[in-house]
């Protein structure tokens, strides 16, 4: 027999965005026992943090329409971020400017408004490979 290593595992990185704290709280309290979790107060620029997640949750109500669609954009085209879920109740035509810069490395999914921790979460879930991913397989 051959002794093969195992493949180094890590635990799925979450990182949420929002302009709210009591959001980033919620959310954050759920997430916390399952995942490794960081909340941020939105802002025009996504920290190198943020773009180094697996996923990001971003909730875009309360920015200005530009910033908004301006982050959303930046953390959709980053190559390091697998999935990314806009928790909003933007209409759909307001969606579609968005699905328009999804790049085919990263998934994009929207949830109108509320979205519950636990959904987020089960989202998280159904749409990565998987709870803990090979540390090769990330870019």
């Amino acid at each position: 027999m051959f002794n093969a290593k195992p493949a180094a595992m890590r635990s799925l990185s979450v990182t949420g965005i929002a302009m709210d704290p009591g959001t980033l709280e919620g959310l954050g309290h759920y997430l916390r026992r399952r995942v490794a979790y960081r909340g941020v107060f939105a802002a025009d620029e996504p920290s190198e943090e943020s773009m180094r997640s697996d996923c990001v949750v971003l909730y875009p109500d309360g920015l200005p329409l530009r910033s908004a669609q301006r982050l959303a954009r930046r953390l959709i085209s980053c190559p390091t971020v697998s999935l990314v879920i806009i928790v909003t109740a933007l209409p759909a035509a307001e969606r579609q400017t968005l699905v328009g810069s999804r790049s085919a490395s990263n998934c994009l999914i929207f949830l109108p408004i509320p979205a519950w921790p636990w959904t987020v979460f089960a989202t998280i879930e159904s749409s990565l490979p998987g709870r803990y991913r090979a540390a090769s397989q990330l870019c």
